[in-house]
Order: structure tokens, then C-alpha cells, then sequence
């Protein structure tokens, strides 16, 4: 799959998991399933699959120290695939 595309569903994610936090006032377990089933659906992919993009761009965003950037994403996820085939 695309990095750019990797980049939209964790961004959609991200903000669709901030959006129910924000409505509902609290974290609720529920919350994830809703999210991952979102995504699944308006990406056609499972959920399976758009927890583990989540998780692999989060990871990398965090080894970015700060820097979060499309660009700087695009390098870390080159990077990792590269060393993790």
C-alpha cells in the first residue's frame, strides 16, 4: 500500500479517535472497535489491517522526535520497511 495512503487512514483514525473522545468526555474500549471499523470501511480493508497501519505509522511518528511531517514520515516508513522485510 501507498505511504500517502498509510499516512491518510492513521490521520483519519487519529482524528476520528480525538472526535469521540471529545463527544463521549472520556476513553471508552468501545471507542477503538468503532474507529477501526470506520477505517476498514472507508478504505476497504479490515479492521485488522487499519489497526496495524495505525500502529506502524504511530510507531514511526514517534522515533521522529518531533518532527511529524509528510515528508519526514514518507523517509522514517522507507527507513523501516527497508530493515523490516
Amino acid at each position: 500500500m501507498e505511504i500517502a495512503k498509510q499516512i491518510e487512514i492513521h490521520q483519519y483514525c487519529d482524528e476520528m479517535w480525538q472526535r469521540l473522545i471529545d463527544e463521549r468526555g472520556k476513553y471508552t474500549n468501545d471507542i477503538d472497535d468503532e474507529v477501526l471499523n470506520s477505517a476498514a470501511e472507508k478504505f476497504e480493508i479490515t479492521a485488522e489491517e487499519a489497526e496495524a497501519i495505525f500502529n506502524k505509522i504511530d510507531k514511526i511518528k514517534v522515533e521522529l522526535s518531533g518532527e511529524f511531517t509528510a515528508e519526514n514520515i514518507r523517509k522514517a516508513i522507507e527507513e523501516y520497511e527497508k530493515t523490516n522485510k
